[in-house]
């Protein structure tokens, strides 16, 4: 190598780490930039959802929504009548519970056996 290039070579290769340099520090900054933004976004956040009273029925006791219960059934004739059975046997409000019985093409005689049983327990 002549003197020369030896020279540009050194030139050039410290303008590239002054590039480098300089790119580090700039998205440094944009990091830091990004970071304070984020912080003060979530903070004015938390503090106008602290602000809003929300109007739910979350936590309030009384308050029991309608509730389906879906009971997919094939061939079940055997126990059919003891799940629909223990239905009964749930706390929940009987007005507010929804059995549904899904007899998915049974063979035997799960559908007749379930509308029985759903009948004289007076289930929706």
């Amino acid at each position: 190598m002549d003197p020369k290039s030896s020279k540009r070579w050194k030139r050039d290769e410290n303008m590239f780490i002054e590039f480098l340099e300089a790119l580090f520090f700039l998205l440094t900054a944009i990091m830091a930039v990004y970071l304070v933004r984020h912080y003060l976004f979530t903070v004015t956040v938390l503090k106008t959802s602290q602000k809003r009273k929300v109007n739910s029925n979350f936590g309030n006791e009384a308050y029991k929504p309608t509730v389906s219960v879906l009971i997919p059934a094939r061939d079940e004739e055997r126990v059919i009548g003891r799940i629909l059975q223990r239905m009964t046997e749930l706390t929940y409000p009987k007005d507010k519970l929804q059995v549904i019985v899904i007899d998915d093409a049974s063979q035997d005689e799960t559908g007749k056996i379930a509308e029985q049983v759903l009948q004289s327990l007076q289930l929706h």
